[in-house]
């Protein structure tokens, strides 16, 4: 009868490790950083955020996570019930690592396509968000307004692997009789090129106005800037074997952007529709 006890409980012990074992990562058995426990199966989802790029992600201050960014991921769990977001406010070059190591299964920090980042990453269809782009120019040149004023100016050097890259290549594939010339050079900063810009140096600087005001605040040099001269789609930022998880956002995604909840959260961390304001111009580019 002793054995037979004993047996039983070995039997249990065994069961019980074995049930263990068969929590699930985020995105799938395929999918690294997540977990999967409690009656629901909710799947914990490691996402990392820039702790430095308010208004997009930060700490606020209690140290919680917070941003633009931050309230659009909380709209998409709201459609999501099955996973659980955890946010880790981390340095910009640790979150791009961190994801593609599988650490974390997306990031965000306002990030922008580029071919270089789609060979490592995943990004969903429908983004997130759109960054006005200007022109930086000094307060005394009239001559330079649009992509067009451009040609044949000297323009401030943008990284290659600079997303802003793509405002200009996108200008020279529509313009193969028209091209901007802008020397690619690593290390050159946001804040070098707009004090390059107002010493003359250069004509003109391509930057996301948020980041011009932010430096100019800094800085306080004899520069202004245009109008906007394009609209940056953003995204989130995937590791590449988080193929289900991607699609499970993106479509979140294109329902609160046909339902007008990221709109509404544009005006409020931007004071404006940013989403009316892209499509406003691609319907005048297309006419």
């Amino acid at each position: 009868m002793k054995k037979k006890w004993i047996a039983l409980i070995l039997a249990a012990a065994m069961t019980a490790a074995a049930l263990s074992g068969c929590s699930s990562p985020a995105g799938g058995s395929s999918a690294p950083a997540g977990d999967s426990s409690g009656a629901a199966k909710q799947t914990v989802v490691k996402v990392a955020g820039y702790s430095q790029y308010n208004p997009y992600t930060y700490l606020d201050a209690n140290g919680d996570p917070a941003g633009y960014d931050v309230e659009v991921l909380a709209a998409v769990a709201e459609k999501l019930p099955q996973y659980k977001f955890e946010w880790d406010m981390i340095d910009w070059d640790a979150e791009l690592v961190g994801v593609q190591s599988g650490k974390y299964a997306l990031c965000s920090a306002n990030i922008w396509k580029t071919a270089e980042r789609e060979k490592i990453y995943l990004f969903e269809k429908n983004p997130i968000n759109y960054s006005s782009v200007s022109l930086v120019v000094r307060k005394d040149d009239a001559s330079i307004n649009t992509l067009d004023d451009l040609v044949g100016k000297k323009v401030a050097p943008l990284a290659s692997s600079n997303a802003l890259i793509s405002v200009i290549s996108d200008y020279n594939k529509a313009h193969p009789d028209k091209q901007i010339q802008v020397e690619n050079v690593n290390g050159f900063g946001n804040a070098d090129g707009m004090k390059a810009v107002a010493s003359g140096r250069y004509d003109a600087q391509v930057l996301p106005d948020n980041t011009f005001e932010k430096v100019q605040s800094q800085v306080n040099l004899n520069l202004r800037k245009t109008d906007a001269v394009a609209y940056q789609p953003s995204y989130y930022l995937f590791n590449i074997k988080q193929t289900k998880l991607r699609d499970d956002i993106d479509k979140a995604l294109g329902e609160l952007t046909a339902d007008g909840t990221l709109s509404k959260l544009s005006q409020k961390w931007f004071s404006k529709d940013v989403f009316q304001d892209a499509k406003t111009a691609e319907s005048s580019e297309s006419k």
